[in-house]
């Protein structure tokens, strides 16, 4: 259990491990898997103390966030969390469940200051820079990937469509789970049907383009509320979910927020709104990293099993009065984008010849070519 409040022994043995003096304020800045506070030091600015609830390999997984974290801010111009090694020249110090709600794991960073995305004006310009840092930070993972020994790649997860889809399926096969959701029309009306179609669907579009997509680590959580901009640039926040996964997937995770902004309409002042917004991420993305056909036509399907998987985290936290909110106002309208978005994946690809990789194709070529020798000889 990570600690909602920070006691006086345990703020104390904080400051121990750091060398700092007490702070002069404490705010909770929230989490759920990890919980993260700001703390304002005298003379030294401010720092963000995270408290993690570590399981099974994740003191390894920690160790290689903050190691791509370190490469980033010392041979990249990205602005990231900048983690502060402890007094021992440590990440992270583990901390034993002994009479404490433990074990935790602590790790202080940097202070990044600016207004997360989600709470801005959205613009173009906005999402052109988005696009833009997110395909510069894709270039630097690669490159921390094979910076780092062992590859962060063979650490971290692997998040490909059909995993994604068989821990999104885990919420919606609880016993507690009716089928339903707050604010459909009817009340009776059991989505199991519409599930079981979405998943279907998803599966047959990543299990064509397994193979035929780049993969490599990413960052995998760049919604709204992980960018922050302080005017000049965005700062990317929450390293803790990167993974080895589909490139294009990683230009799904801001949309999650733009679908809801675009249902309340928010979105009202861009001139085209959603389309427009899309237009210019994929715009900004390409200005480093150029897509292919195949990830073009397949960004629909992606968006999809992003907004799926984001459906599946409320559902599995229904439990909480925010998410709750949230069903009631996203559940329909979430669903009703996802088969929008595959409807329109389906048409990208319907009428392409099955997917041939290029280099099988011209083995063909080389065998063929080989026989004709032979038959001439």
């Amino acid at each position: 259990m990570i600690p909602s409040e920070l006691s006086k022994e345990l703020l104390e043995l904080v400051c121990d491990l750091y060398q700092l003096p007490s702070p002069a304020g404490i705010v909770s800045l929230g989490g759920d898997d990890n919980r993260v506070y700001k703390m304002s030091i005298p003379g030294q600015g401010d720092r963000v103390l995270r408290f993690s609830n570590p399981d099974s390999g994740t003191e390894q997984k920690i160790l290689s966030e903050f190691l791509v974290l370190e490469h980033l801010r010392k041979n990249t111009g990205l602005n990231v969390p900048s983690p502060i090694r402890d007094k021992q020249g440590r990440f992270f110090t583990t901390i034993d469940g002994n009479n404490r709600s433990g074990p935790w794991q602590i790790s202080l960073f940097s202070y990044m200051a600016g207004d997360i995305l989600s709470g801005k004006q959205l613009t173009t310009d906005k999402l052109f820079l988005v696009g833009q840092t997110l395909a510069r930070l894709d270039i630097a993972l690669q490159k921390a990937d094979k910076a780092i020994k062992p590859t962060p790649s063979k650490i971290r997860a692997r998040r490909d469509g059909k995993e994604i889809i068989k821990w999104a399926l885990i919420p919606f096969s609880r016993d507690d789970f009716d089928g339903s959701f707050p604010g459909t029309k009817n009340a009776e009306k059991s989505l199991h049907p519409v599930l079981s179609r979405i998943s279907e669907r998803l599966q047959n579009g990543c299990k064509k383009l397994k193979r035929s997509l780049p993969h490599q680590l990413l960052h995998l959580d760049a919604h709204l509320d992980n960018l922050i901009f302080d005017g000049l640039k965005i700062g990317i926040l929450d390293f803790d979910n990167m993974a080895y996964g589909p490139r294009i997937y990683e230009l799904a995770a801001p949309l999650h927020t733009l679908y809801e902004m675009d249902g309340s309409k928010q979105l009202n002042r861009v001139p085209n709104g959603l389309p427009d917004l899309i237009k210019a991420l994929l715009a900004g993305y390409e200005n480093h990293i150029p897509l292919s056909q195949t990830e073009r036509e397949s960004f629909p399907l992606f968006q999809a099993l992003r907004l799926f998987a984001g459906l599946a985290w409320a559902v599995g936290s229904r439990d909480r009065p925010g998410w709750k909110k949230w069903l009631l106002l996203n559940g329909d309208a979430t669903i009703h984008h996802i088969e929008a978005l595959l409807d329109e994946y389906e048409s990208n690809t319907a009428d392409k010849k099955k997917f041939v990789p290029k280099i099988w194709y011209q083995k063909a070529i080389d065998i063929h070519q080989w026989f004709f020798k032979q038959e001439k000889k």
